[in-house]
């Protein structure tokens, strides 16, 4: 970024070439006193089904986040073709994509949300869940 200011002219040196900086190490594990266990999520996704209006549209969006470990953006993405649910067990769901908000000053056809392809997969990768 500087070095490009350097290059137009903008600065005569870059004031930042001298800076060493290294990302910290991040702990990816999940603290398990801080998840629900399963006799609570049960009860929290029934009081969240039993909500009016939105209630049985945000249990199946707090379900599939919990039972088949989805990111938010994925669950949104979720098209009905990609499950294959038995009417018992479990089921399996085809993961495609997600969509995620960016703000219409950033999207190039002025849209509020775009379509992104898995995070950390090829474009056009799916996940079977």
């Amino acid at each position: 970024m500087f070095a490009d200011a350097v290059e137009r002219g903008y600065f005569t040196h870059n004031p930042v070439s001298g800076l060493r900086w290294t990302a910290p190490e991040v702990d990816d594990t999940v603290d398990p006193d801080c998840v629900p266990n399963p006799v609570q999520v049960v009860r929290l996704l029934e009081a969240v089904r039993r909500l009016p209006g939105r209630g049985p549209h945000l249990y199946a969006f707090f379900g599939c986040m919990y039972y088949a470990g989805m990111r938010p953006a994925e669950v949104i993405h979720l098209k009905k073709a990609q499950c294959r649910l038995p009417s018992s067990g479990w089921g399996l769901l085809n993961l495609k994509g997600g969509i995620v908000t960016a703000g219409k000053e950033w999207t190039d056809d002025g849209a509020v949300h775009e379509t992104h392809s898995l995070k950390r997969r090829a474009a056009k990768a799916t996940r079977p869940v």
